[in-house]
């Protein structure tokens, strides 16, 4: 049963190892009215909460008070960009005072949902003006894309040449990546993209590698005015094949220019100037 709210002082301990407890109180009071989440349902078979998926839930909440209530509005909201409602308000016509009453509604998870993060949702009851917060959480499922070494496994990449640019991409995540197109995009000087885009195959969950399709890769122009021994930066922009159920990721990474040499210059910084010794002396650009 639920334990009867006490009116007064309530002492609070907050401690943790190697740390000083930290003692303080906090005035209760009741005032005679209180509705509680107490169950929630899922209509998701698998138990997962995974990208693309709309999944009907049942909230219930208990009049634990002493008064009855009639359209007790729910509120629902969530802490995450890729969680949306069928509705994000549903109403209990009738609660009486001791008595149930359930609200029910999709919860939609965006198809560019990750593995592995954890979701909070926030359902306020509230008749008039007052109110009670009630939540729940879960974990989502899904892809969760990384890369992996290095993208220019012909050590092509260098200054005053073109290379074959070739990221090989993991998948971390509980679910499978569907076949996606990915468009790479330069984020450094000096560095032109001549062949923009790759497919790629659906790449399997919990460690699955991708390629792009033989015989496709990025293609880089790389000017004479890049350093060799600098760092360039890239965007690769990765989108689903699906249509409408698509979803679209991306990856920053970076790749060294060629390999430097002790009679090279240092830079560009990040406003453009190169520095220069007296032992420059391959410097002729």
């Amino acid at each position: 049963g639920q334990d009867e709210i006490v009116e007064g002082n309530m002492g609070i301990t907050i401690t943790r190892p190697n740390v000083l407890p930290f003692h303080g109180s906090v005035e209760v009071a009741a005032d005679g009215n209180r509705i509680d989440l107490t169950n929630i349902e899922f209509e998701n078979e698998d138990g997962l909460f995974a990208n693309g998926e709309s999944i009907p839930t049942t909230l219930t909440f208990t009049n634990y008070g002493e008064q009855d209530f009639e359209n007790v509005m729910v509120t629902l909201s969530a802490d995450d960009e890729h969680i949306t409602f069928s509705a994000d308000q549903v109403q209990i016509d009738e609660l009486p005072a001791g008595d149930e009453g359930q609200v029910q509604f999709d919860l939609e998870i965006d198809r560019s949902s990750r593995h592995g993060r954890s979701v909070r949702i926030q359902a306020v009851a509230s008749v008039g003006e007052l109110s009670w917060e009630g939540a729940f959480s879960f974990e989502s499922s899904g892809h969760d894309l990384s890369m992996i070494g290095s993208a220019d496994p012909n050590n092509e990449f260098r200054s005053d040449n073109i290379a074959r640019i070739i990221p090989r991409i993991r998948n971390r995540g509980d679910l499978p990546a569907p076949d996606m197109t990915a468009t790479l995009t330069t984020l450094s000087p000096y560095i032109t993209v001549t062949v923009d885009e790759v497919t790629y195959d659906d790449i399997a969950q919990e460690g699955g590698i991708g390629s792009p399709d033989e015989p496709s890769s990025f293609r880089v122009s790389t000017d004479e005015l890049a350093i060799d021994g600098d760092t360039a930066k890239f965007l690769l922009t990765l989108q689903a094949q699906d249509g409408n159920d698509g979803f679209t990721d991306h990856i920053y990474f970076a790749e060294v220019i060629g390999e430097a040499d002790v009679n090279d210059t240092f830079g560009p910084d990040d406003y453009g100037y190169i520095m220069f010794d007296s032992d420059d002396n391959d410097w002729s650009k």
